[in-house]
């Protein structure tokens, strides 16, 4: 490679770079937040344990009930209906990226099977985007 080609490419990173810091820093906390979290997952490999409020270790386990924090928003009709309640089934790990994810089935409606990233599925309700939604987590324990 060319001393030349070098400093193009070099200076290519450092643009696409600082425009990466301009968005970032737009961003809102929670979702800096979750991109801190994932980039010591993924570029640092640190295993991360997800925490509750309290401190106390956020793990679910095959048969846990969860409700989804749009089950605050539903009608008393569908909180009798078991709208947004899920039984986890377990993890799983994508076959071809590693990537971890959690199985969950609806206990409502046709009881559809369901696949999200477990960080997705651990990560932290926006509450920039749901500012009514008291529930911290995205997913929590009945």
């Amino acid at each position: 490679m060319t001393f030349e080609l070098w400093l193009y490419a070099a200076k290519q990173l450092a643009q696409t770079y600082e425009m990466s810091q301009v968005i970032y820093q737009q961003l809102p906390q929670a979702e800096k937040d979750e991109l801190q979290r994932e980039y010591r997952r993924e570029i640092l490999g640190e295993k991360l344990e997800e925490t509750g409020p309290n401190g106390e270790k956020r793990k679910f386990n095959p048969g846990d009930i969860v409700k989804h924090f749009k089950r605050e928003t539903v009608s008393k009709n569908e909180l009798a209906e078991n709208k947004y309640l899920y039984q986890i089934i377990g993890e799983a790990e994508h076959s071809d990226t590693g990537e971890k994810l959690m199985v969950y089935q609806a206990l409502y409606g046709d009881f559809r099977i369901y696949v999200r990233p477990l960080s997705t599925f651990m990560s932290k309700t926006d509450k920039n985007m749901f500012p009514k939604i008291k529930q911290d987590y995205r997913f929590e324990k009945v």
